[in-house]
């Protein structure tokens, strides 16, 4: 006698996978389908910013775990930060695939937007992912099309690195939570027609892998943010965080150095950025009984070298006295759009 197929069980099991893949039940698209993050102008370190934008091998910098978490191990002190960002309107309109938008869109995510502690080996952070709110009517034949969207997407990460020897590896897992609320109305002369209305909460993960290699003044790093992540709205199919591949080599260190890398894109339309950077700083030495530096910092990134206007450049400067620090970067990302970011970070070490 043969054996009986479950079939109860076998259509009970895939239930369970088909919704937890992300089927999206309401039968509308989301009105949020942009998950990369990891875009130069998205960073949140301001001497990272002034040096091209990625950074996978100086440790001595702010927010050394966000760019690659192995950089934790060759920490020798704790550092807390915290930063303040002004992103420009040109570069924060909206990429989802419900609404049109244009120079009208209002964005909520200047000003605070990182707090974070990065010690020998392990580290946390704070960040704004995303915040942002659309409120736009376009006039039709027909009358008036209504617009809103309110989003935001927060992160709380915890970083982990170990050393053997020159090398050291590490992990950033991230935790995710947000909300989206999205309206779509037609407003007619004497009624107004909800088309569609999400209301929905958001959770997701992320982990990201970093390795680095210190031999002298020479330094070599890689890292993948996002090597997993999702995010998983309810009511909805889930969403992959874009990833991405970056490499870099350093020569020297501390207050004087000169960095290059890549930054690759996986992707079906994959995209390759290179970066070229430097820092150069004034030692005040110990003034008044107490440590004084003034770094000045430059960088390039770019697809293409082939035009000046593909290039995107960072310019930054700061001042550390005793334990304090204070640095300021202006980073222009896209010279035809004119998208620039403008970030204070406030840090102290000990």
């Amino acid at each position: 006698m043969g054996r009986t197929i479950p079939w109860g069980m076998i259509i009970t099991l895939l239930a369970i996978v088909f919704m937890a893949t992300g089927v999206n039940l309401r039968g509308d698209p989301f009105p949020v389908d942009f998950y990369d993050y990891q875009q130069v102008i998205n960073g949140y370190s301001p001497q990272v910013s002034a040096v091209g934008g990625i950074n996978v091998t100086e440790a001595g910098t702010t927010h050394t775990a966000f760019y690659n978490p192995a950089l934790l191990a060759f920490r020798d002190r704790t550092t807390i930060s915290a930063t303040m960002r002004y992103l420009s309107e040109e570069e924060t309109a909206y990429s989802g695939n419900q609404i049109p938008v244009n120079d009208s869109v209002e964005w909520y995510r200047n000003g605070f937007s990182y707090l974070g502690v990065d010690s020998e080996n392990i580290g946390f952070a704070f960040f704004s992912v995303a915040d942002l709110e659309i409120d736009r009517e376009i006039t039709t034949g027909e009358g008036t099309d209504r617009y809103y969207l309110d989003y935001y997407l927060d992160a709380y990460r915890f970083s982990f690195a170990e050393k053997s020897g020159l090398l050291a590896f590490g992990f950033n897992l991230t935790f995710l939570t947000g909300r989206t609320v999205f309206l779509k109305e037609q407003i007619r002369e004497e009624f107004t027609i909800s088309e569609q209305f999400v209301d929905s909460k958001g959770w997701g993960y992320s982990l990201d892998f970093g390795a680095a290699v210190k031999s002298g003044s020479i330094s070599y790093g890689l890292t993948i943010p996002n090597l997993m992540g999702k995010v998983h709205w309810q009511g909805q199919r889930n969403y992959s965080l874009q990833r991405r591949l970056q490499a870099g080599v350093q020569w020297g260190e501390g207050d004087s150095y000169v960095m290059s890398g890549i930054s690759r894109k996986f992707a079906l339309s994959s995209e390759t950025t290179y970066h070229i950077g430097l820092e150069r700083a004034i030692n005040f030495g110990v003034a008044g009984g107490e440590y004084q530096f003034m770094p000045f910092r430059v960088g390039i990134f770019t697809e293409k070298f082939d035009k000046f206007k593909n290039i995107g450049y960072g310019i930054g400067t700061g001042y550390q006295y005793s334990i304090f620090q204070i640095d300021l970067s202006y980073l222009m990302a896209d010279q035809e759009r004119k998208s620039y970011s403008v970030m204070i970070a406030f840090s102290a070490g000990i």
